[in-house]
């Protein structure tokens, strides 16, 4: 075999790999999304509980362990940093995201201030099963 004929049924294979891991796993995504709310439920329960310990719910089967809360940090007030640091400094540390900017400015200054660069995000990937008759029609 030549090397693009061993790359292309490499790519063949992943391909099948990937849509049999997807077909696979299709069924348990709503039981994900029930995981989640049930973990957002159970951490309810504790959210006026001291932070710096763990806390355990028990069901008749399993224990729910919620530990200690992570630390956070947040910055002082932003006229506090830019005397800290200078304009000059200050300005190269800033930044500014999209939403703040469609928060605070008309729309004309955001179609001004913001634009798209195209064909440049993340693509979706689409699996589907092929028909008996064209995976082998693709096979030879």
């Amino acid at each position: 075999m030549t090397k693009s004929e061993i790359e292309a049924a490499a790519r063949v294979a992943l391909v099948d790999e990937y849509g049999d891991l997807q077909t696979e796993l299709a069924p348990f995504k709503a039981k994900q999304a029930r995981l989640e709310a049930l973990a957002k439920t159970i951490r309810s329960w504790y959210v006026d509980q001291a932070g710096d310990q763990a806390h355990t719910a028990a069901g008749l089967r399993y224990q729910a362990v919620l530990g200690a809360k992570g630390s956070t940090t947040t910055l002082a007030d932003m006229p506090v940093i830019a005397k800290a640091l200078g304009r000059k400094r200050f300005m190269l540390a800033v930044s500014i995201t999209l939403k703040a900017l469609q928060e605070f400015a008309t729309p004309s200054q955001v179609t001004a201030l913001a634009w798209k660069i195209p064909y440049t995000g993340s693509r979706d990937l689409l699996v589907t099963p092929l028909a008996q008759s064209e995976a082998k029609e693709q096979a030879a």
